[in-house]
């Protein structure tokens, strides 16, 4: 059994579940000898790290609650749009889904239809793969939220500008949103680009 865990685990880049666990008839108390060996090491409630892999936050955090769409601040640091540290980790969750409070977290509810617009699986620093806002959708939500201040939104622009541009993406998110005409006087008008 161990021999199947560290399989499991090198398969996903060192993580381990209860679930996964359960998904291949391996009993939890293999996983809770190899935590007494120092071979594996729990990180959350149902979730296990092998020995010699790093802890990675943002994938533990969607594995804890894989309905969480990482927004905001995170999505910007994700998306290599900002050179701000975290402190917490903003999210969004649909309205009618339910997380423990942790401290961790900044959750936000939307009932909005557009809750997924933009949203895909990104790859963290540590190569994990989590939900989150894409490039697009972020630069959107600059206009959308007061939570930036005036560098933040310059240097996410920046970024998105001279790294990723994709003004067809960009202009289509800006119109389901309402704010196309913000959108474009930015990148058009003002000749951001």
């Amino acid at each position: 059994m161990k021999n199947e865990i560290i399989k499991i685990c090198k398969k996903n880049n060192g993580y381990i579940t209860n679930k996964d666990a359960k998904n291949n008839n391996i009993p939890t108390i293999y996983l809770s000898r190899m935590i007494k060996s120092n071979e594996l090491k729990r990180v959350a409630k149902g979730i296990y790290l092998l020995n010699g892999f790093i802890e990675d936050e943002f994938y533990i955090l969607y594995l804890l609650y894989p309905n969480i769409i990482f927004d905001k601040d995170t999505a910007l640091y994700l998306n290599k749009l900002t050179n701000n540290m975290l402190h917490n980790y903003s999210v969004v969750l649909p309205y009618n889904c339910n997380v423990p409070i942790n401290s961790m977290l900044k959750i936000k509810r939307s009932r909005k239809t557009n809750i997924n617009l933009g949203k895909e699986l990104i790859e963290t620093p540590y190569g994990n793969k989590c939900m989150c806002y894409d490039k697009e959708r972020c630069i959107c939500d600059l206009f959308l939220n007061d939570d930036f201040d005036y560098e933040d939104k310059a240097y996410a622009i920046n970024e998105y500008k001279n790294n990723y541009l994709n003004k067809d993406k960009l202009y289509s998110y800006a119109k389901q949103l309402g704010i196309f005409q913000e959108v474009f006087n930015l990148f058009e008008v003002i000749a951001w680009i």
